[in-house]
């Protein structure tokens, strides 16, 4: 899931850098002297690869982090409502489902040629110029996506309230679960407060697309210098636009930062400690440099064996040492209790 948003957001910053290259064309060649021609905005087309490649890839992902969302919170309620185990929530299935679902999506979009250049961000992306487009291709797959997977959450909750309350009653620890729950809970707000912030400006992107057309439409052909340069009729009388429904800078700016705090905050649930010790662990294999031989929190019952020896090696002018001092080499778990 993270690693999806990472992707989305990288792809973004490469648009971004690129400026106008990859969403926008180059000026056609005329024969004609009279004509002056301007790059357009691509729409609809699979010439160019790179709008292709960005379209594809954002669209993509951008749904693959919305199903991996899902698949976390059924993981959630099996475990805690159907007491499904490691062994029953097999990983395979839930790539297979992701993946599988995301790329069918994704051949849609390509056959139907809905990917479209974004003048803001410099990248290509689907229902940017089309509001049926936006509704059928990322609205309602966002909805539904996000839907099931806050059921599920909410489902997940309950259940390990109930378990937690059992396990109370029955006199058991609880505090692992309930840091379980905090965890899960903190990562719910944290996700999905900017996701469902992007989906509704989606949403509103939707319900304005039409009007905000119309006016640029109006706009436009009353203006003299784009009149003379693009030649648009107006649809409605009258020297003033009739239409004041327009967009505004700060809900693209607010859509972008949404789309942005979502994926920061996707990886929320991988920021622990035995995650940066894998990828460490993966950096040293892949430099060919030797790990750290400093003693950390899994070798203590070495490292505590390590302190008994040097004890022993300075006090071997002893003859008697108390059978407590060694019991620690034999219960380690004795350290870890406190």
């Amino acid at each position: 899931m993270s690693i999806c948003y990472l992707i989305l957001i990288a792809l973004y910053i490469i648009g971004f850098v690129l400026g106008d290259s990859v969403a926008c064309g180059e000026p056609f060649d005329t024969e004609e002297e009279n004509l002056q021609t301007e790059g357009l905005i691509r729409q609809g087309t699979i010439e160019d690869w790179r709008c292709s490649v960005v379209g594809m890839a954002l669209y993509f992902f951008r749904m693959a982090g919305a199903l991996w969302w899902v698949m976390l919170t059924v993981a959630w309620f099996l475990n805690a409502g159907l007491k499904w185990g490691s062994e029953a929530l097999e990983s395979s299935y839930m790539h297979a489902i992701v993946w599988t679902v995301s790329a069918i999506q994704t051949v849609l979009v390509i056959v139907f040629k809905k990917i479209e250049g974004d003048i803001y961000s410099g990248v290509c992306y689907v229902g940017l110029w089309d509001s049926h487009t936006l509704l059928k291709f990322e609205v309602v797959p966002l909805v539904i996506y996000h839907g099931i997977g806050l059921i599920a959450l909410i489902a997940g909750l309950v259940s390990f309230v109930r378990v937690r309350n059992e396990q109370s009653k029955a006199g058991a620890k609880t505090d692992k679960l309930e840091s379980l729950m905090i965890r899960i809970g903190l990562f719910s707000i944290l996700y999905l407060g900017p996701a469902l912030c992007s989906i509704g400006m989606s949403i509103y992107e939707w319900m304005h697309m039409d009007s905000w057309m119309t006016h640029w439409q109006e706009r436009a052909c009353r203006d003299e210098v784009l009149k003379e340069t693009w030649h648009l009729p107006c649809r409605q009388p009258g020297l003033v636009n009739p239409i004041q429904d327009k967009p505004w800078m700060a809900f693209y700016m607010t859509k972008y930062v949404a789309l942005f705090v979502t994926a920061a905050f996707s990886g929320t649930w991988v920021w622990v400690p035995k995650t940066f010790a894998t990828w460490r662990h993966v950096y040293h294999k892949l430099s060919g440099r030797s790990e750290s031989t400093r003693l950390n929190s899994s070798h203590i019952t070495i490292s505590y064996a390590v302190f008994c020896l040097k004890k022993k090696t300075k006090k071997k002018n002893k003859k008697h040492l108390p059978l407590l001092y060694f019991l620690p080499l034999f219960k380690p778990h004795n350290i870890l209790d406190k």
